[in-house]
């Protein structure tokens, strides 16, 4: 895997364990796994996990990867929220846009 797609990766889990932490979802992200960890360290292991088990990640899009991924742990009422980031994100990268 490429940096760049480590680097999307790890952004994507970034936002992943802090919407888990705030959903009360973390028995299913965190499963068979130390909850104590750093953010870091779990990245690391999520990442491991992932590209053991979801092929071609360099072809999806954040957003996408958001959604498989929240799938896979089956963080399904997680897909919403990247749904609204992802509108959130277009809205203010449109603003920035226009006010070039």
């Amino acid at each position: 895997m490429n940096s760049y797609t480590t680097n999307k990766l790890k952004r994507v889990l970034s936002l992943i364990i802090d919407d888990v932490n705030e959903n009360d979802l973390t028995h299913l992200f965190y499963k068979d796994i130390n909850s104590n960890l750093s953010d870091d360290a779990v990245i690391e292991i999520k990442i491991k996990e992932i590209q053991a088990n979801i092929k071609d990640l360099e072809c999806y899009s954040s957003f996408e990867l958001y959604v498989i991924i929240a799938k896979y742990y089956k963080c399904d009422n997680l897909i919403d929220l990247e749904l609204f980031h992802s509108i959130l994100f277009d809205k203010v990268q449109n603003e920035k846009n226009t006010s070039k």
